[in-house]
């Protein structure tokens, strides 16, 4: 039998996580832990849990992963765009179409050479960390909060080991979208834990938590290069989820 001051303690632990807690200007572990846990069980879109693996410790196949980095340019969209409006000439531009969209068309090429040269220089360094034992002192002890500024678009904010609530993050590092174990959920860790951070010397970071080593969708973002600006982002970051007292609207930005 429950006792009443163990349904009450409950009660209020509930409470407690359904209360938005207001962000301070430092953007402290404290503040951003409770964020994550509240856009955790508030933010709209598909659940997270824990990955679905096929083989290896990887949150997604090698494979998918550097197909998607090599070839996951938005310049595929204005490229496609510019052919077919050259071919079909959708605006009635006449022959003007081929000197607009011949030039969206250059551009674009030359963005997604750009992109698959940059990003192909980044494949070996991660694909060689992912795999490296864990024990090889290379792997770096740090906290980790996770935060979803949008449904299957997770980021990891990076804290030192030491610290308590008041430390500040040191780095963020996007992480590559997987599937979850259950049906129509998105693969990632909890909102709040410990991680094994392998620096691969290239921008990306490849975050170990909980056996799963995640992918890196980018290069890692280091917060004291520019501090008005990452805080800036980290805080649309945490407030993503919010939803205005008394509307159904979800705050996005």
């Amino acid at each position: 039998m429950i006792s009443p001051k163990a349904a009450a303690s409950d009660k209020e632990d509930e409470e407690s996580e359904d209360t938005w807690p207001a962000l301070e200007d430092d953007l402290n572990y404290a503040g951003l832990a409770a964020a994550a846990r509240h856009g955790d069980r508030h933010a709209p879109g598909p659940r997270v849990t824990s990955p679905r693996r096929g083989f290896g410790r990887t949150s997604v196949s090698p494979r998918i992963w550097v197909l998607n980095s090599v070839l996951g340019s938005g310049a595929w969209y204005f490229l496609l765009l510019s052919c077919a409006a050259v071919l079909d000439d959708p605006f009635h531009l006449g022959h003007r179409r081929f000197l607009v969209f011949g030039t969206v068309a250059i551009v674009s090429l030359a963005r997604l050479g750009w992109f698959i040269v940059d990003r192909s220089a980044l494949c070996g360094p991660v694909l060689r960390a992912a795999r490296s034992a864990a024990r090889d002192g290379t792997w770096q002890p740090m906290r980790y909060i996770r935060l979803r500024p949008n449904p299957g678009e997770l980021v990891l904010v990076l804290f030192r080991p030491d610290g308590g609530d008041v430390a500040a993050p040191v780095l963020l590092q996007r992480i590559s979208r997987s599937r979850g174990s259950e049906r129509r959920t998105v693969g990632g860790p909890a909102p709040v834990g410990d991680a094994l951070v392998h620096d691969t010397g290239v921008g990306p970071l490849i975050c170990e938590i909980d056996g799963v080593r995640y992918l890196p969708r980018g290069r890692a973002v280091e917060i004291a290069a520019d501090p008005a600006l990452t805080r800036a982002e980290l805080r649309n970051l945490a407030e993503s989820h919010i939803r205005p007292v008394g509307r159904r609207q979800i705050r996005r930005f």
